[in-house]
């Protein structure tokens, strides 16, 4: 229950700051004859206040207890926030007394207003700490942003020339704890008691013990809790922060697997060559690979362009200059195979499929297995199981393809490992297991899968909020 009162704390904190500003506001304004009569509101709004500073010092100081925070800014921010709690209370009291000091009015309204100068520089120098524990110390700071891709895990991670040469802890697993888990687990904030900030922090662990069992990732906390459910409790990092990638998972998993030392090269662990494919998905500042093939096609037949369009399935180019096409069912929910055998009178020009939120079954894809030359296909939200998988593993210039909402399992999963000219697959809210996935990952390093859980980029000018569907 005392935890509980805690963390209301940083709900509690903005009412005195919201109450303290406004009666220094009205005291300055009841100074002019337009707005005098706001002086009668000063000692409500400073009552409020200083009442709602003293339970904003009582919550801050057992929010303190749970830990994770850095003492230095912990104790500017608790103590500066007692001082602005009893000033306030005091500044309540002596108001009052005011005239029994000062007889003349006009001075008296000069005294007033000047209390308040040193109750703000308080109030400000105990925001300002907050902050900087929520937020940290360069949060508020007028030097220059720090470029996004010096921070980037895979950036730096892509900038490696000799996946083998590279210091498996230093190149790769210190950028990626460092990205996602020192916002809570450095110098700046302990949660749990935690730093991952540093070998020696690693192996000595947090409050609950070791994170780090050598040899054995399924017995290592710093593994097993990216393994967990994103809505499980101790999932890590948290679901609101930026989540590492299944191939970032893999990665830790193999550098605890063989040993977990701080100074040997890739090429010194026992599944080097997995790690370095697994490096090899990083592409800094690369160009991508594109998925319209480079040879030359003839026009496709427009007749048969024409009867599907005019049953609601939409056939676009590819560029303005290109005879491929793209072929997408987003109009169309019910697919009949009369639809699709048109489809399929196109040949070689269809090589982007959307049949996403349709209707399509898993024997209609033996169908779509005769476009030889597909390269994306989007089954996404369909009803698709890991037979439907089985009926298109023939399509050997399938690049992307996208089986997010299906009924597919883990069994899907060996499917797709045997079309190796796979580049990239979504794999999130269907039936496959998180490690059967991480499984999959190890066996294909070439491969980049989204499993979700990532996070839209939030920009100043954004004028959308974005949530999550219930």
């Amino acid at each position: 229950m005392i935890q509980l009162l805690g963390r209301f704390h940083p709900l509690i904190v903005h009412l005195p700051i919201g109450f303290l500003l406004l009666a220094f506001l009205f005291e300055c304004l009841s100074l002019t004859e337009r707005y005098a009569k706001l002086k009668i509101a000063v000692q409500p709004g400073l009552f409020i206040g200083a009442v709602s500073s003293i339970v904003a010092c009582i919550t801050g100081y057992l929010l303190r207890q749970e830990g994770g925070y850095d003492d230095d800014l912990a104790d500017a921010h608790q103590y500066f926030g007692i001082a602005t709690a009893a000033f306030a209370t005091l500044l309540f009291f002596l108001r009052r007394k005011l005239k029994t000091f000062y007889l003349n009015p006009d001075k008296r309204k000069q005294v007033r207003v000047m209390l308040f100068v040193p109750l703000v520089v308080l109030l400000s120098a105990t925001g300002h700490w907050g902050g900087s524990l929520t937020h940290g110390e360069s949060y508020l700071s007028f030097t220059e942003a720090e470029d996004p891709e010096s921070t980037d895990p895979a950036h730096a991670i892509g900038a490696i020339a000799d996946p083998k040469a590279a210091i498996f802890y230093g190149d790769v697993i210190k950028p990626l704890l460092e990205a996602r888990c020192y916002s809570c687990h450095s110098a700046k904030k302990q949660k749990g008691q935690l730093r991952l900030d540093g070998p020696a922090y690693i192996e000595r662990g947090g409050k609950k013990g070791a994170v780090l069992v050598t040899g054995v990732p399924d017995s290592s906390t710093l593994y097993t809790r990216l393994m967990l459910p994103p809505d499980h409790d101790h999932h890590m990092p948290p679901s609101e922060k930026p989540q590492l990638t299944s191939t970032e998972i893999a990665l830790i998993g193999a550098w605890i697997k063989d040993g977990a030392s701080f100074d040997k090269p890739v090429a010194a662990f026992a599944d080097a060559d997995k790690i370095a494919g697994y490096l090899s998905t990083y592409k800094a500042g690369g160009v991508q690979e594109t998925w319209i093939p480079e040879e030359e096609i003839g026009a496709p037949d427009n007749k048969i362009i024409d009867r599907l369009k005019a049953e609601g399935v939409l056939v676009v180019p590819v560029s303005a200059t290109s005879n491929y096409r793209m072929v997408n069912f987003v109009n169309r929910k019910n697919v009949s195979d009369e639809t699709l055998k048109n489809v399929v009178q196109l040949g070689n020009h269809v090589v982007w499929m959307n049949l996403g939120f349709s209707a399509i079954t898993d024997e209609q894809l033996r169908m779509v297995s005769r476009l030889s030359n597909l390269r994306v296909l989007y089954l996404n939200n369909t009803g698709i199981t890991d037979r439907g998988v089985t009926n298109i593993k023939d399509l050997r210039s399938l690049k992307y393809l996208n089986l997010v909402g299906t009924e597919t399992t883990d069994q899907t999963l060996a499917t797709l490992a045997a079309m190796d000219q796979l580049k990239k697959v979504y794999l999130y809210r269907n039936r496959m297991s998180r490690r059967a996935v991480l499984e999959y990952l190890r066996q294909t390093p070439t491969v980049v899968a989204d499993t979700g859980n990532y996070q839209l980029e939030k920009l100043a000018t954004d004028t959308i909020t974005y949530k999550r569907k219930t």
